[in-house]
């Protein structure tokens, strides 16, 4: 069983890569595991180095999914993993059928002529003649030589023809590489996970344009975290001075798993466009300009049904405005890592290039993998921006757009931004004809998706909305939620995430009933309700 290959620019390798990335002899690859499909790399001195999900190492273990890049060239698992298959129990097959017959010919011819002329020279015969003893000892060397290179060869491993063997597997690799990691993200998420908050540390804070920072999140008791679906969010609980209780928040992880830490990516929420003049959102403004490297953070383990199934082989559209780019970078980064083959496309709407996140390593990423399509919209270009290189299209990511791009709606559709943005989009997905079990939503901010005119009024009865504490009583009878109504009337309610996930607009009811349009993950005590999802179904008196 075949065990270890080499892997280099040149034809004396077990596995050839003509990439100038590569050093003439650049790495060794070792199986582990074929059942768990777990390798081994050693850099063996190359010149551009070798790495492992952005590491450089000398040696380490990896599996299928993580990222190995020998230099600059991404090593695929159709690259090396078809070797291993092949000699775990299968049959190899020649290169070609042709060249062991000329072999066996080459050889037969040379070993008459060799014979024959060499009688002569022993002098069991006067037929033979220098010219002739000169070609006998000439294919006699070829031969021994001939015979001793392939003896070598096939003392260190079988050599494969790339080509044929690729076609052979690599839809067995693909499907392999699918289920394995399938298996192994269920595995981790369900793995380590953590009930109520978790002390984590910001490691790391970097920067992504004008209002967006990453914060880098390791857990402080240095044990290990579960995994998550890619488009799921972490709860922060904070506490800001000059502000009575906790402040709960959720953000979107805004990168794939990366095993040890999390990322979040945090926009600096402005003031509201009615009154330009008020502070700017009160948790984002906290992280942007209180939390530094060393800063210990109370977090929630990751939640949300909001995220990309990568089991699903479908083609996948990411539509995203604004910040509502965050959840799509990590479905993104987790379809890229698993190395998965449907094809992507990333919809980008920002103002200008000041507004743009992981830009440049979207970029990238659409540059190594073809079938991942990155289509990026300025609203408001720049005078020093270029159409074609700093950016693709002017104007708004719409419905038409994308429909000129994608030759079918045949696609999984994940839509994340503003409320105008939301609305825009899943409008036209529906007049396209999308399913909408195939189109996945969440908006960002105070805004939801508009409804449609027919779900304004609940109902013909004219329902009202007490809240006890303070003594206002409002109309409840629009069909809006609980914290939309408050917010209407200038009525404070803490929330964190508006879909009913995180419990922080938890709030017990004292008369009357209420409604959900949608499940929450969030546990709600038996005489209680989430403000921020639940509608008035009467005349409703809440404990606040």
């Amino acid at each position: 069983m075949l065990t270890s290959l080499v892997v280099g620019r040149t034809k004396d390798n077990d596995l050839v890569i003509p990439s100038p990335f590569l050093s003439s002899t650049h790495a060794q690859i070792d199986l582990v595991d074929l059942n768990t499909l777990t390798f081994r790399i050693e850099d063996l001195g190359s010149t551009n180095g070798t790495s492992v999900n952005g590491e450089a190492i000398d040696a380490t273990e990896f599996r299928i999914g993580d990222v190995v890049m020998l230099g600059e060239y991404e090593l695929k698992p159709a690259d090396y993993l078809f070797y291993f298959l092949e000699h775990s129990g299968g049959t190899a097959t020649p290169q070609s059928t042709t060249r062991p017959l000329y072999i066996v010919f080459a050889a037969t011819l040379g070993a008459v002529i060799g014979v024959w002329a060499s009688s002569g020279y022993f002098g069991i015969s006067n037929f033979g003649s220098v010219a002739l003893e000169a070609i006998a000892l000439i294919a006699l060397v070829q031969i021994i030589a001939y015979v001793v290179l392939i003896s070598h060869r096939a003392w260190r491993r079988r050599k494969f023809d790339v080509d044929y063997y690729r076609q052979q597997h690599e839809g067995l690799i693909e499907k392999l590489s699918f289920e394995l990691n399938s298996k192994m993200a269920d595995q981790q998420i369900d793995d380590h996970t953590w009930t109520g908050f978790r002390k984590f540390e910001v490691v790391q804070r970097v920067p992504e344009c004008r209002d967006v920072t990453s914060f880098y999140l390791q857990p402080h008791d240095n044990k290990a975290i579960p995994s998550f679906y890619p488009g799921q969010y972490l709860t922060v609980r904070l506490k800001i001075p000059g502000k009575e209780g906790d402040v709960i928040r959720c953000y979107s992880l805004s990168d794939a798993f990366g095993q040890d830490q999390y990322r979040v990516s945090i926009k600096r929420a402005p003031p509201p466009a009615s009154d330009p003049e008020a502070p700017s959102g009160l948790a984002s403004s906290f992280f942007h300009e209180q939390i530094q490297e060393g800063d210990i953070l109370d977090v929630k383990a990751p939640s949300g049904k909001f995220y990309l199934d990568v089991r699903n082989p479908e083609g996948v559209v990411l539509l995203a405005g604004g910040v509502g780019v965050t959840p799509m970078l990590a479905m993104a980064n987790a379809l890229v890592q698993r190395g998965s083959r449907q094809p992507i496309w990333f919809f980008y709407g920002v103002k200008n290039s000041l507004d743009l996140v992981q830009a440049e390593f979207l970029r990238k990423v659409a540059e190594r993998n073809d079938n991942f399509h990155l289509v990026v919209c300025f609203s408001k270009p720049a005078d020093y921006e270029t159409i074609g290189e700093d950016y693709d299209y002017e104007g708004h990511v719409s419905i038409d757009l994308v429909r000129e791009k994608l030759e079918t709606n045949n696609y999984q559709f994940y839509v994340c931004g503003s409320g105008p943005f939301m609305q825009s989009l899943t409008i036209g997905l529906d007049e396209w004809g999308v399913p909408k079990s195939k189109v996945n939503m969440e908006a960002f901010g105070p805004s939801s998706i508009g409804k449609k005119e027919s779900t304004l009024i609940a109902n013909d009865e004219r329902f009202t909305l007490e809240f006890a504490r303070s003594k206002n009583k409002v109309d409840a009878s629009t069909g809006a939620t609980i914290l939309e109504i408050a917010e209407q009337n200038q009525i404070s309610i803490d929330f964190g995430c508006r879909v009913g996930n995180c419990g922080t607009c938890s709030i017990a009811i004292r008369k009357g009933s209420v409604k959900y349009d949608e499940s929450h993950d969030a546990d709600v005590e038996e005489g209680s309700c989430l403000a921020c999802i639940a509608r008035p179904a009467s005349d409703l008196v809440l404990d606040l």
